[in-house]
Formats: structure tokens, sequence, C-alpha cells
């Protein structure tokens, strides 16, 4: 995992953890094949998540991404996809 600011997205979702009031966005960039995950602990502080995902990997977070969103595991799931690739 590195840092990164890339601005090029294809699509761009906003969800938010109820418990912990912290925001995740999900980037995605059709170009590199990849996906970045945004958590914002504030407005002008947040971290970049950026890794390369199989088309597998890909589909299935996009595809599940409505339901994580409204699930209480939400942090463990998105660390869980970010270990796990």
């Amino acid at each position: 995992m590195r840092s990164s600011r890339h601005p090029t997205t294809v699509s761009r979702k906003l969800i938010q953890s109820t418990r912990s009031r912290t925001k995740y966005a999900l980037l995605k960039d059709n170009f590199f094949n990849k996906l970045l995950i945004i958590e914002y602990k504030e407005i002008s502080r947040f971290r970049w998540f950026e890794f390369l995902v199989s088309a597998a990997d890909r589909a299935f977070l996009m595809l599940h991404f409505n339901w994580l969103k409204h699930s209480s595991s939400l942090r463990t799931t998105l660390a869980c996809f970010v270990l796990r690739t």
C-alpha cells in the first residue's frame, strides 16, 4: 500500500459508518484497474489505501458495496479485503 492522489476516477461512492462516524469513499479507476478506498477521519485529514485487485475481487466488492455500507462490520470487511489482496 502506498500513498497516492491520482485524480482519474470513473465512479465514486460515499458511505459512512454510523458507529465511528468515519466516512469511506470507494473510487473505481478502470484505466489502472485499481480500487481506491479512502477513509476520512476529518474533512482535512484522510488516508488512501491503494491496491491492485483482480477482476474477481473487484467485481465482488462492487457487487456487495451496497450491502457493505449497511453492515456494522464495515471496517472489518474492508480491512480483510485490503489484507487479502
